[in-house]
């Protein structure tokens, strides 16, 4: 799940163009995707002579860095994105406006008020906005570096607080809030659910997967990090004003990766007429399987480092159970929510499963 878009041109370049041109922009893309993931923010490259309009409008955000000297765009991505600002989106020009008759007659819109003298500047047009960013905010990236090397730079504190507000005056929240950045995270939904400026759809059937989503985490150091983040939940937008953002600790052993399940249902066995909203809300480990026994419901998760699980439930569980030993939860009935902690589990495996005996059937397979 992408906070922003980054539009490449290098198949919209005029025939003049040189082998140099195609080369400054592929680089500038990588630093601004890197000064993006410094933010603890995940960009996507977008294509607009080859990718629909509608594909654009996936994002709420667009970064449109100038291609070099002066090289005028194609018409045809000139318009596909003319008609994502017309249509909602905004656009980020920068360090300067690119040339071409479209995108002037854009820049020729209603000027918008700016929050401070040197803020970038901005036109409005139809229903999106168009902003020019003439700081240079990415050039001093080292692509050759790591990003610990990259967020020791001068330079990066500003560039990441600046790249951020950008979102964040286009109202739009990250995928993942963190204020620690050992770990690389990233938020993957289903295409189903999805709709234009990064909305998601409320519409959701049960056996849709568009509520639900993984939290890729990955630890590319020698040493265990824990990191608490604040994921935004699957169901909601990317704008928004409500605290739709789940809490989550991790703990992952170096050279490391989990896909992390994210509103995981337990409803699949439940009668289309019963409202089911059993679920693995959040969880710390990498849920494998799930089935019951009778009425015990038994989770099996990788777990190779201590995690917390966090389930929603009809009812409190009568007693849980992790590897046939007791284990102690915690139950907030106004919210319907369970959570436990379960250790680290035995090599090599490192398998724990979770079983809950319930007052009810659970609604999922024998």
């Amino acid at each position: 799940r992408a906070d922003f878009g980054l539009i490449d041109l290098r198949a919209s370049l005029p025939a003049g163009a040189t082998n140099e041109d195609v080369a400054t922009i592929a680089r500038t893309l990588e630093q601004v995707q890197r000064v993006g993931a410094l933010a603890g923010l995940e960009g996507e490259w977008l294509d607009p002579a080859q990718q629909p309009v509608e594909q654009l409008l996936r994002h709420a955000v667009l970064f449109l860095p100038a291609p070099p000297r002066d090289l005028k765009v194609s018409e045809q991505a000139q318009r596909a994105l003319a008609e994502y600002v017309e249509r909602g989106g905004t656009l980020v020009f920068f360090p300067s406006r690119p040339a071409g008759r479209i995108f002037a007659s854009v820049w020729g819109a209603e000027a918008a008020p700016t929050a401070a003298p040197d803020s970038p500047t901005e036109r409005v047009r139809g229903q999106g906005r168009v902003t020019e960013w003439s700081k240079d905010f990415y050039s001093w990236v080292k692509l050759d570096q790591d990003a610990a090397e990259n967020r020791a730079q001068f330079e990066a504190a500003w560039a990441t607080q600046s790249f951020r507000a950008i979102l964040e005056r286009a109202g739009v929240r990250p995928a993942v809030r963190r204020s620690a950045f050992a770990l690389r995270v990233t938020q993957r939904v289903a295409n189903e659910g999805t709709e234009a400026l990064g909305a998601r759809s409320a519409a959701c059937s049960r056996e849709s997967l568009c509520g639900q989503g993984l939290l890729s985490v990955s630890n590319p150091g020698d040493e265990t990090v824990e990191e608490t983040l604040e994921v935004l939940s699957p169901r909601a937008g990317a704008r928004g004003k409500g605290d739709d953002y789940i809490p989550l600790t991790v703990m992952v052993p170096p050279r490391e990766s989990l896909l992390l399940p994210l509103h995981a249902p337990l409803c699949s066995a439940a009668p289309p007429t019963r409202t089911c909203r059993d679920e693995v809300m959040a969880a710390g480990a990498e849920l494998l399987h799930i089935e019951r026994d009778d009425k015990t419901l038994e989770l099996t998760f990788y777990t190779p480092a201590r995690a917390t699980i966090w389930l929603r439930l009809e009812q409190a569980p009568a007693r849980i159970r992790m590897d046939e030993i007791n284990v102690e939860g915690r139950w907030t009935p106004a919210d319907q929510i369970l959570d436990v902690t379960l250790p680290r589990g035995a090599s090599p495996t490192f398998v724990r499963v979770l079983k809950l005996r319930l007052p009810y059937t659970p609604h999922v397979p024998q």
